[in-house]
C-alpha cells in the first residue's frame, strides 16, 4: 500500500490495524523513521531517473546505517525541496501548479534513464524557467545516480560473492 505524508501517530496507527497483513510504502523522505515503524520500502516517482540514489537509501535503512541514510535523504531533499518550490504559484503547465516539476515528466525525459512518455495535457507547453528547473533538477539527479550507482552495484557484487 502506497501511504504518503502521513504522520507518526497515525502510521502507527495504521500499521496497529494492518496487522502486518499489507506491506506499507512511504515517499523515499519518509523512509526514516517510518521503517522503524513498520513501513517495508518506499515509493518515488524519481527513481524513473535512475534508481541508485533510492536502492541506496533502502539498502542503508534496512542494514540499520541511518547516520548514512540520513545523508542520502538529505541529498534527496536538495532535489524535492526544488520541487516543491515548483508547485507555488504560476498556472497549470506554465509555471508550476499542477506539474511534478513545472515542466510535466521533462524532468524525466532530460534525465535520460528511461522514456516515461509524453506529457499529458493540459501539460503541453512550458515557459523557460519551468524547462530551466527541470534541466537543474536532471542534472542534479543523474549526479546522484553517479554518486551512488557504485555504491549499489558493489553491494550487488558482494551479495553474489
Amino acid at each position: 500500500m502506497k501511504d504518503s505524508h502521513r504522520d507518526t501517530r497515525a502510521f502507527i496507527r495504521l500499521q496497529e490495524i494492518l496487522q502486518g497483513r499489507i506491506s506499507v510504502f512511504v515517499n523515499q523522505l519518509q523512509l526514516i523513521p517510518y521503517a522503524r515503524l513498520g513501513a517495508r520500502g518506499c515509493w518515488s516517482t524519481d527513481a524513473s531517473m535512475g534508481p541508485w540514489p533510492v536502492l541506496h537509501l533502502r539498502n542503508l535503512v534496512f542494514q540499520g546505517k541511518d547516520d548514512e541514510a540520513l545523508q542520502v535523504i538529505s541529498d534527496l531533499m536538495g532535489i524535492s525541496q526544488a520541487r516543491f518550490a515548483m508547485h507555488s504559484g504560476g498556472t497549470v503547465g506554465a509555471e508550476g501548479g499542477a506539474g511534478e516539476d513545472g515542466a510535466g515528466k521533462t524532468v524525466h525525459q532530460l534525465a535520460g534513464y528511461c522514456d516515461v512518455g509524453p506529457t499529458r495535457t493540459p501539460l503541453v507547453e512550458f515557459s523557460e524557467r519551468a524547462l530551466e528547473r527541470a534541466r537543474q533538477r536532471a542534472e542534479h539527479w543523474k549526479a546522484l545516480c553517479e554518486k551512488y550507482r557504485p555504491l549499489v552495484e558493489a553491494e550487488q557484487a558482494l551479495a553474489r560473492a
